[in-house]
This record gives C-alpha cells, sequence and structure tokens, in this order.
C-alpha cells in the first residue's frame, strides 16, 4: 500500500472551477489547523453521492488562506460537516457561480 503525501500549496490561477448551466462550485475557508484535513459535503436531498476534498495552503497576492475547493457541484443544498471549532451547516451552491463559506471570519478574504 502506498503512502500518500499531502498536496502542497496552491498558488492563483492552479485551481480549476468548472461552472455553468446547473454546475457551481464551493469554497471552504478554514484556518491553518486543518491543513491536510478530508473535507466531505453530502448533498441534503440524499439525490447524490458525498464529495469530498483536501484543505489546502492557498497563496494568493493579498495573503495566505487555507480552503478546500469543490470546484463543480451540481446546484442544490449540501451539508458541510463540523470542521475544527466550527460546527456543520447547511449550505446551498448556486447555479453557474461559486459559494464561499468562511468558517474563520477574521481571515475571511474576497477575490
Amino acid at each position: 500500500m502506498a503512502v500518500e503525501s499531502p498536496a502542497g500549496a496552491s498558488f492563483e490561477g492552479s485551481v480549476v472551477i468548472d461552472i455553468g448551466g446547473r454546475v457551481g462550485a464551493l469554497v471552504v475557508y478554514t484556518d491553518a489547523a486543518v491543513a491536510g484535513l478530508e473535507i466531505e459535503v453530502t448533498p441534503t436531498d440524499g439525490a447524490g453521492p458525498p464529495t469530498h476534498t483536501a484543505v489546502r495552503e492557498r497563496r494568493l497576492p493579498r495573503g495566505t488562506r487555507f480552503a478546500a475547493v469543490f470546484p463543480a457541484l451540481p446546484a442544490g443544498s449540501y451539508r458541510l460537516p463540523p470542521i475544527g471549532s466550527a460546527p456543520g451547516r447547511d449550505v446551498t451552491v448556486g447555479p453557474g457561480r461559486v459559494t464561499e463559506v468562511h468558517l474563520n471570519p477574521k481571515e475571511a478574504v474576497h477575490a
């Protein structure tokens, strides 16, 4: 069995978001304490499978942030589990748009 190494930092322009029609994207900003953690979102209506991605360091022009990026999700409501000290919550992903969730408001960044 191979051991996977956590992915390194990503940089501006290195993440491809595939939205349009009935597909949106979700970006979940966290703090550094959960870097490397896999986050899974589940459709609240049970109409699809869970989707997961890792929290990674994101180096942006305005500073370093930590975020999980779900680049293409069918529009709808999803359940985000508890992450670090943040409670679980429902989030709505809109069609053709990027939805942002800030779990650590003092580190919120708006691109």
